[in-house]
């Protein structure tokens, strides 16, 4: 018998012992682990459960305490003679039939006076929840049940031969251990308390489980659009316990795995894996692309051992079949939920099971040999492939896999591009366009930042294939574009000389469309590879001495500022580290969807796209103190060569309305391009221009030079070159077409 004991010492004796408490094991797993394991597997849950795939059903299950029969007015005797009520509920996910995009939540609740919770009580509830989610008519292909991993009820020998021989695909998970609170709690708590009050209120007398289903439904029964609940009556004597099909061996090193897989076409076997993962890829199938295989491991073929071979063929009774069943192989990838596992598995040889058992040996023998040999090798070329890095000047990165870090997505580059996998298929004869348009729909469909990592993690070896050509010496005029005269009111005098604001449309895709203007990418294409470059080197663009390259006086938090420029600031909140990485990751969750408006660390993404600095240029009207923020210079990460290093692409922040806004109201909401408007043009430096030879930029003066007329198209005004020019002022034909009466496109 265990009791507590008191025991003094000093300090350092207690921290001693809580840290050797802390990391040796107990019951073959440490507190960290164990603390790991419990998050991971409600992470994933909760990850599942609003990204429900439309072809799955989510189930929880989880026995809750028996309730005790107890009435208001009851004898002494009954006291200590009471019954029991067996109370099981189970909570089922699925999508409605009725409305588009409503996970409907039904809560179906078992009760019975059958008081033995094993897995043949398990299993017929679990058949009866089926059976009642079959008489709804939902669709569906497969089925994902989470519990605890209690072994007598949910993740024992029995409970695994059960799983092993359904017909339809089922995937099981269990919560880590002491961990596995769920909304089944909530259920029976409902139940207990309402119950509870009609018996003191002598509204109901329960004396059994037929009194209590009776009184559930007459008063706790749910119909809503989002939210039901009904209940199920198991009378006693009503489960069978008496199937030999479920006696089997038990399965050993079970306790530490999370996720298991039936395989409906071969019964007795199961795929397993150490945690459970239901990331993008995970969702739709793919689980060889799953960025989480590290710590979930690889999916692993685990056979069930029948005792006294009940139930199975002959062939497998033998005790050469049976060590040969327990052999492990693992499988490199799951399909998807109407294929069946079967093509993923070797079929069975009897007559290698036939076979006498000293070769057997000897080719095992034979087989570690030749390992030892195997493995000797490759040590030795590891060593003589680390010399070679060595003298060449190669990092080699270290992957940790135990690193929490890690497991959350948040580390540098170049981990990820030692982890990313080679997608199938080839781009040599893909369309660029098409590809990068279909890559933002698969980005698209992202819900969470840790799904939208995976798919750039994926992503970023096609994306590579693509090469970025950028232009600075284009003019508007070899564009084919115009003068932006609202955004030329707000240019200010400190930009070179010769440079004028190009006209973008404003459709909330600005900033993609600069960068269209400049290189060889469709708008589509750089919104992407903002997206792309912003995720995957999220921790520089987090780190305040890379944003303080190109100013002049570094400041402390910029980081902050920029953050506090963002939609998703909210002021009232303290502005802490995680809290700015929180913004930082909802905004790139944000803009990959189109009309989505940018900001300034889109401005950092864009000049690493481009390998280019970015001027970006903030006006003089309006806040002063923001312009000291955003008016300044952007670096790249890096540059292609030195030449790029002596170019640079100014982009100004401007507004639909130009100058039309009180300057104390007056924010920015476009970008524009700077461009001169004519290659012929040769721009001054700023050591060279002075007020008395700078040209007036302003309207009125651009405009004395040009033709007005009425364009007979409808359309926003713009600059229309029929001719190209040979000078600034040596212009052949110049038409500003005017609407009357008309709004700015992107107002």
């Amino acid at each position: 018998m265990k009791v507590l004991k008191t025991k003094r010492a000093d300090v350092k004796t207690l921290l001693e012992e809580v840290s050797k408490d802390f990391k040796e094991p107990i019951q073959s797993c440490s507190f960290p682990e164990h603390n790991f394991v419990g998050k991971w597997q409600q992470k994933q849950f909760l990850e599942l459960k609003p990204n429900l795939p439309q072809d799955a059903i989510l189930l929880v299950m989880d026995f809750g305490k028996n309730r005790t029969v107890r009435y208001q007015d009851e004898p002494k005797s009954i006291y200590y003679t009471a019954n029991q009520i067996t109370i099981h509920p189970v909570v089922i996910y699925f999508h409605s039939k009725e409305i588009s995009n409503l996970i409907v939540r039904k809560s179906v609740v078992f009760l019975s006076d059958d008081i033995n919770h094993d897995h043949n009580a398990v299993d017929h509830f679990f058949e009866l929840a089926v059976s009642h989610i079959s008489d709804l008519k939902i669709k569906f292909t497969k089925l994902i049940v989470f519990s605890d991993g209690c072994a007598s009820q949910y993740k024992g020998k029995g409970s695994f031969a059960d799983l092993s021989l359904k017909k339809c695909r089922i995937e099981r998970n269990y919560f880590g251990s002491d961990h596995g609170k769920s909304e089944c709690d909530g259920e029976v708590g409902s139940l207990n308390r309402s119950v509870d009050m009609a018996i003191v209120g002598r509204k109901a007398i329960v004396s059994d489980a037929e009194d209590l289903y009776s009184w559930c439904m007459e008063n706790l029964c749910l119909d809503e659009p989002g939210s039901k609940r009904t209940f199920i009556h198991v009378k006693k004597g009503e489960i069978d316990r008496t199937r030999n099909s479920t006696n089997v061996k038990t399965l050993q090193g079970s306790r530490k795995l999370h996720q298991f897989f039936n395989i409906p076409s071969c019964p007795y076997k199961l795929l397993v894996k150490k945690l459970s993962c239901y990331c993008l890829r995970c969702r739709d199938g793919e689980t060889d692309l799953c960025i989480n295989r590290e710590y979930t491991g690889e999916f692993q073929e685990k056979s069930l051992v029948l005792v006294h071979g009940k139930g199975l063929p002959s062939t497998r009774n033998s005790p050469k079949n049976q060590a040969n069943s327990k052999q492990t192989v693992k499988v490199n990838e799951v399909t998807k939920a109407n294929k069946s596992f079967a093509g993923n598995r070797k079929p069975f040889d009897s007559e290698q099971a036939i076979k006498s058992d000293k070769p057997t040996i000897q080719r095992k023998n034979e087989a570690k040999v030749t390992t030892q040999e195997e493995t000797e090798h490759k040590q030795t070329m590891k060593v003589k492939k680390k010399r070679e890095e060595k003298k060449s000047g190669k990092i080699e990165i270290q992957n940790s896999s135990k690193s929490l870090k890690i497991a959350n997505h948040r580390d540098d580059i170049n981990m990820i591009q030692k982890n990313s996998l080679t997608l199938k298929g080839n781009v040599d004869h893909v369309d660029r366009k098409t590809f990068f348009e279909e890559l933002q729909k698969r980005l698209q469909k992202c819900i969470s930042y840790e799904d939208l990592q995976v798919e750039v993690i994926q992503c970023l070896p096609q994306v590579q294939h693509f090469k970025v050509d950028v232009f600075c010496d284009q003019s508007i005029v070899e564009l084919k574009g115009s003068i932006d005269s609202l955004a030329l009111d707000l240019l200010p005098k400190d930009v070179k000389s010769g440079l004028y604001p190009m006209r973008i449309y404003g459709d909330g895709n600005c900033l993609p469309r600069c960068g269209e203007a400049c290189s060889n990418m469709s708008h589509t294409e750089v919104r992407v590879r903002i997206v792309i470059e912003g995720v995957s080197h999220e921790s520089l663009y987090l780190d305040n001495s890379f944003l303080s390259k190109g100013l002049q006086k570094r400041k402390k938090n910029l980081k902050s500022l920029f953050a506090q420029y963002l939609e998703e600031y909210d002021p009232s909140a303290q502005l802490t580290p995680l809290g700015i990485k929180r913004i930082y990751e909802a905004e790139q969750l944000k803009i990959i969807h189109n009309s989505c408006y940018m900001g300034i660390w889109q401005i950092f993404s864009l000049a690493s796209v481009l390998q280019h600095r970015v001027i970006s240029v903030y006006p003089s009207y309006g806040g002063q103190i923001v312009r000291q923020d955003l008016n300044r210079q952007v670096q790249p990460r890096k540059f292609r060569n030195d030449q790029d290093k002596c170019t640079c692409i100014y982009i100004l922040w401007s507004h639909i309305n130009g100058r039309n806004l009180p300057e104390h109201i007056w924010r920015p909401n476009h970008f524009v391009i700077l461009l001169p408007l004519d290659t012929n043009q040769e721009l001054q430096s700023d050591s060279e221009s002075s007020e008395d030879n700078m040209m007036d930029l302003s309207v009125p003066n651009i405009t004395e030079h040009l033709t007005y007329s009425l364009c007979e198209d409808e359309g926003p005004p713009y600059f229309n070159m029929s001719t190209s020019f040979s000078g600034m002022f040596s212009i052949n034909i110049f038409i500003l077409n005017v609407s009357e009466n008309r709004s700015h496109p992107a107002q």
